[in-house]
């Protein structure tokens, strides 16, 4: 590989590196281009101490594709953020999320939680409680709800002889 002027590299610690410019530094020095950031490369992409390591140059950067079209998974997740992923929400919504590291990069996104909807059952004899999972032969009405977060939720609640 050989460093070319204005291209963007990527070392081989996976950053982008760029733009390169042709500098003069010193008497016949073999460090002859610089990164925004002040560092220097060899015309191979050595970086400056000589030494094999993460911040040598490796390849030109190529820029990562364009995301894939939102699906049903995508469903409801806000707009991709980059920074620190809250720990707790503070208008206290339950929030969900998802993070992601692309080329060394975190990203995260967030959506208002679904509830956990979960159905359960009371077996009863002549419309006593007997048990609370398990159906007995003498069992003679089922009772089924659905709890929404550990809450019953009233407009489920059902009674049917058995």
């Amino acid at each position: 590989m050989q460093i070319e002027e204005g291209k963007f590299y990527k070392n081989r610690a996976g950053v982008k590196v760029g733009p390169m410019k042709r500098v003069n530094w010193a008497c016949n020095s073999s460090f002859v281009w610089r990164d925004n950031h002040g560092q220097f490369y060899k015309h191979n992409g050595c970086f400056y101490f000589n030494t094999v390591g993460p911040y040598d140059l490796i390849e030109e950067w190529e820029e990562p594709a364009a995301p894939p079209p939102a699906t049903e998974a995508d469903e409801g997740w806000g707009p991709w953020k980059s920074g620190m992923m809250p720990f707790t929400p503070t208008d206290g919504i339950k929030m969900d999320y998802r993070e992601e590291r692309i080329n060394g990069v975190w990203r995260w996104q967030s959506r208002p939680s679904k509830p956990v909807v979960k159905e359960s059952f009371i077996f009863t004899e002549n419309g006593q409680f007997t048990n609370c999972c398990e159906r007995t032969t003498t069992n003679t009405h089922k009772i089924s709800f659905n709890t929404i977060d550990g809450v019953v939720d009233c407009s489920s609640v059902k009674m049917e002889p058995l």
